[in-house]
């Protein structure tokens, strides 16, 4: 698929059960100055740092204990693409509703760590999960039942070389199955990634220092060129970037930063805290509360992100 569009994306927040009145996100001046300390942070190269070569079976074992370990996971659903494609040849033999009870019946449930995994070629720290449907805004009214039919699961693409960022990056992947799967608990588009990049986040300081500091600079350098590519559309510098990109960008850097200040809560706080924000996110698994409900309880709004120092103790140059 090419490049995506608003239209796409209003698509995206009917299959995900997102809020559909999506407002455009404005930097606060708060915000402004908590990124630009961010900025000021010295952070090494990323090739000067060392990673662990791992392979995929220790990939799945470990991170499968750890994540059982916090969380109590629910199977998803695992379709192929072929029988996607066989399913989608059907619509138009049927009506819409007996299309809907046909399609949300057509799933294998499997363990989430059991979806299968295949390898690209790309960059040994990224990854994506494939999700169907495949909201094409070229199908004669999707829009009428994406907000119906469920969400399955076809894949995990990782790369090709496995290092111990290739498990924080799997562990990521398996927690946007845990959300994804749930229509409705991420009311907000921009809040779309806190969890994941949260339960990444975790993960990589438990594996080792190195590996920690990697994802933290590698979320940094991220998080500044979504801000930089705001300010680019913001002043109509750079007509290579529309209104997608602008709220794409806009759900970057806001998950990032209730990521990394949940994070912090976590880490600075007691046993009594770290249990209950797990409790939390266990919660919003289970579709018992929305992420939005979580983040309420734990005062983490869009303008009052303070995390700059607390990302600074942890980065060496």
């Amino acid at each position: 698929m090419g490049k995506y569009t608003m239209n796409d994306l209003k698509l995206f927040l009917l299959l995900y059960g997102n809020d559909t009145d999506l407002l455009k996100y404005e930097v606060s001046l708060e915000v402004a100055q908590e990124l630009f300390s961010i900025s000021q942070i010295d952070t090494p190269d990323l090739s000067s740092l060392s990673l662990p070569i791992i392979s995929l079976s220790n990939i799945r074992k470990n991170t499968q204990e750890y994540f059982n370990y916090l969380f109590k996971t629910h199977k998803i659903g695992y379709m192929s693409h072929s029988s996607y494609e066989t399913v989608f040849k059907n619509r138009r033999l049927c009506s819409t509703g007996e299309f809907i009870d046909y399609y949300n019946y057509s799933s294998i449930k499997i363990d989430p760590f059991l979806l299968p995994v295949h390898f690209m070629e790309t960059d040994f720290y990224n990854g994506s999960l494939v999700v169907l449907p495949e909201p094409l805004s070229n199908e004669k009214d999707f829009s009428e039942i994406l907000n119906k039919i469920n969400i399955y699961f076809e894949k995990i693409l990782l790369p090709k070389l496995n290092t111990s960022m290739t498990a924080v990056t799997y562990i990521h992947e398996i927690a946007h199955t845990q959300l994804a799967s749930k229509k409705g608990i991420i009311r907000d588009y921009y809040n779309m990634e806190v969890l994941s990049i949260f339960i990444e986040l975790l993960y990589a300081f438990e594996l080792d220092a190195n590996t920690f500091q990697f994802d933290l600079v590698d979320r940094i350098n991220q998080l500044l060129v979504s801000y930089y590519s705001m300010y680019l559309y913001e002043n109509s510098i750079d007509d290579d970037y529309d209104d997608y990109d602008y709220c794409a960008n806009s759900q970057y850097l806001l998950s990032t930063l209730k990521a990394f200040s949940l994070f912090k809560l976590y880490l600075l706080g007691s046993n009594k805290q770290k249990n209950e924000i797990l409790r939390y996110c266990q919660n919003v698994f289970d579709a018992d509360q929305s992420l939005e409900e979580l983040l309420n309880h734990f005062e983490i709004y869009g303008d009052n992100i303070s995390c700059s120092s607390f990302i600074k103790t942890f980065i060496k140059s």
